[in-house]
């Protein structure tokens, strides 16, 4: 029932059809109005305008599936190494890290590791694996995200925590 209202507006357009007048003011701007006013005209409409989509030619095809690309849907985006809460040891600063992105990364995008909140440069936009060097002791954070042509990010995945322990000459074991 409540679709009837709409339907009845639907249905009762072509009949609400109402004529058009044109006019000039003083200033000689054009006015357009449903009501007449002294020195206007009316303006016969035949046809509503109408929209139809182009035709596609083997090149704008071309450029329709490159399109079609751009609407992939990633079902799983994540870090795996290093897995969360892991602790590393002893490497002087290097993480080594792995990424799965699933489907597979499309053309048209690439990715993005942020550690603690900050981009990582150097990270490899296409890359699934990548170690990292000068990684100062502590908690550290790492996320991932697959990023569009114009910089949007389309998939982020779950931040991983994980934990770096230097030996020191100040802490003994």
């Amino acid at each position: 029932m409540r679709y009837l209202p709409c339907l009845v507006l639907l249905f009762a357009m072509p009949l609400m059809a109402a004529n058009v007048w044109k006019w000039r003011d003083a200033n000689g701007v054009v006015n357009f109005s449903d009501r007449p006013s002294p020195g206007a005209e009316q303006v016969n409409i035949s046809s509503p305008s109408t929209y139809g989509p182009p035709v596609l030619s083997e090149h704008n095809s071309a450029s329709a599936s490159s399109k079609s690309s751009l609407s992939v849907t990633y079902a799983n985006v994540e870090i795996w190494k290093p897995s969360g809460e892991m602790t590393i040891s002893n490497t002087a600063g290097h993480v080594e890290v792995a990424v799965r992105v699933e489907p597979a990364l499309s053309s048209e995008h690439h990715l993005a590791l942020y550690m603690d909140g900050r981009l990582v440069s150097g990270f490899p936009a296409r890359g699934m694996n990548y170690e990292l060097t000068g990684v100062e002791r502590g908690a550290h954070t790492f996320t991932l995200a697959v990023v569009d042509a114009e910089g949007q990010q389309l998939k982020l995945s779950n931040p991983v925590q994980f934990y770096v322990q230097q030996p020191s000459i100040l802490r003994r074991p």
